[in-house]
């Protein structure tokens, strides 16, 4: 893109969010870091790209951003850390509050803030069946969050010179780092139809469960997916006491019904009953529906239920809220009449099984095992079919994007000081796949080779692939030998990146290249 051309873009986005923000009731302070907002983007969207390979584009990313504006966002406020509404979102060590249904964003006047809090008002689908029970309660949280601190990371970041990853700004770390590693697995496109696919025809844990099976075979699959879910439940669960005593409840209650599905005669009068039971649900919301007074007796009694959250309740919301109801249990009844067809017994059987087995594995791992070390595992899992999706590359691109992939990955945040380069137990795994990498490189003429001795060329080639400098296509090396070792100096154009001594037994034969003349490392 031409400077020409990188204005006049910029300055459409303008026209066309200032002609918005004038039907909208917000101040000039707040238009400007919208504004700004905008113009960061621009300037930092290349590098953001270029380090995550494979990202929407940028000009998709700012129309999602003005239409939420439009149409999602009517106020914006803007506080200092210190005020008294500043002071709520520290307490719980926030950085914005969005509300989606009244339209509302309360933000730090910084522009990464108000960005995470557009991308969390925006409605993000990520559907997941109710059949799935605590999956879809632990995917749904990580895919929304993930999803918004993904779309954060942009000027958080990157600042259009530099990326510095900054951790201790990061929503939730451990969201973020699963987000990530699925985004590396299944690719951002396959999140992103999973974010805006408001039907639910579609199931996408069994399609992503395939995808994961098409790329990294059926066995690998089928681990991560396990320490997948585990993991989130671990997260969903870890302070939350109320949802831990209910699990156990569903566990005793899955266990109840393995034993009902035994007896067929008991399975069908049980299903008898939940139909009996609905169908009154039904009526009585149906009385209700019809009848004003039924509806202001129960529209209190739930702002009762809902305590601080009852200001958000309204007859109208009310009636809203108990239509949709109406259609769920209609939608229960019509399940459990196909569970009554002898040809679905086996199946449901199957179903009620694997729904104890999930929980049961989850509640054990709770007991026995703390998060840190089922996230390990899971990482270990991952960088299995990393190993697989390397072995099986030949493509030169593909390869390049691999490259970048892990080096992202190395520098992904763990905890507020640590990345998962900083694991000792990952170490061994990294290493063997970063040299499965280079020997592909290398046999392909992507990279020259600087050591005819196989271990210094890795060590050196290594070293630079886990570079931070957003553009490793583009750095320059100069190899000096020194007595028994490399010094190596790398360059990004005029600057000197990073410099670093290999030891070896006399350096300079040991060098396949020219010494004290830079080359690049990739070969274009």
């Amino acid at each position: 893109m031409t400077k020409k051309d990188f204005f006049s873009k910029l300055k459409n986005y303008n026209n066309e969010l200032e002609q918005i923000l004038e039907k909208k009731t917000f101040s000039s302070d707040i238009k400007n870091l919208l504004l700004n907002m905008f113009y960061k983007i621009e300037v930092s969207y290349k590098d953001y790209q270029k380090v995550k390979r494979v990202t929407k584009e940028q000009n998709n990313l700012m129309e999602e951003l003005i239409n939420i504006i439009n149409k999602n966002c009517n106020k914006i406020d803007l506080v200092e850390p210190n005020s008294q509404k500043g002071m709520v979102l520290k307490k719980y060590n926030l950085h914005s509050i969005s509300d989606r249904a009244y339209k509302k964003i309360i933000s730090y006047p910084i522009e990464s803030d108000l960005l995470y809090a557009l991308a969390d008002i925006e409605k993000k689908y990520f559907y997941i069946n109710e059949d799935y029970y605590i999956e879809k309660q632990a995917f749904e949280k990580m895919l929304s969050m993930g999803y918004c601190i993904n779309i954060k990371e942009i000027l958080r970041d990157f600042s259009g010179w530099s990326w510095q990853v900054e951790a201790k700004d990061i929503e939730n770390i451990n969201y973020n780092l699963i987000y990530q590693m699925l985004r590396i697995l299944v690719g951002y496109k396959f999140l992103e139809e999973w974010k805006t696919n408001s039907t639910k025809d579609t199931d996408y844990i069994i399609k992503f469960q395939e995808k994961l099976s098409h790329s990294y075979g059926t066995q690998n699959a089928i681990i991560l997916f396990k320490k997948l879910y585990i993991v989130l439940s671990l997260i969903l669960l870890e302070k939350n006491e109320k949802l831990k005593n209910e699990l156990y409840e569903e566990r005793k209650k899955a266990l109840e019904e393995i034993e009902v599905v035994k007896n067929k005669a008991q399975y069908l009068e049980k299903i008898t009953s939940n139909k009996k039971m609905m169908t009154k649900q039904i009526k009585n919301i149906d009385e209700m529906l019809n009848d004003e007074k039924l509806l202001l007796q129960e529209l209190e009694k739930r702002k009762q239920q809902m305590g601080k959250k009852s200001k958000l309740l309204n007859n109208q919301y009310l009636r809203a809220m108990l239509s949709q109801e109406r259609r769920d249990l209609i939608e229960k009844i019509q399940k459990l009449t196909s569970l009554m067809n002898p040809k679905n017994y086996v199946t449901n059987k199957r179903r009620i099984e694997d729904r104890y087995e999930k929980i049961n594995e989850v509640l054990e791992n709770l007991e026995k095992k703390d998060i840190n070390t089922c996230i390990i595992e899971l990482q270990q899992q991952f960088l299995k079919c990393i190993e697989v999706k390397v072995n099986n590359t030949n493509n030169k691109k593909e390869l390049i994007d691999l490259i970048y992939y892990i080096r992202y990955y190395l520098y992904i945040p763990v905890d507020v000081e640590k990345s998962i380069k900083d694991l000792e137990k990952l170490r061994m795994q990294i290493n063997k796949i970063q040299e499965i990498l280079i020997a592909k490189c290398v046999n392909l003429k992507l990279i020259n080779i600087i050591s005819l001795e196989n271990e210094i060329n890795s060590k050196i080639v290594k070293k630079i692939i886990s570079s931070r400098a957003v553009d490793m296509e583009n750095l320059e090396l100069e190899i000096k030998p020194k007595y028994n070792k490399l010094r190596v100096n790398v360059y990004e154009g005029e600057e000197l990146e990073n410099s670093f001594e290999i030891e070896t037994e006399g350096a300079a034969e040991r060098v396949n290249i020219k010494t004290d003349k830079r080359f690049r490392l990739f070969i274009k």
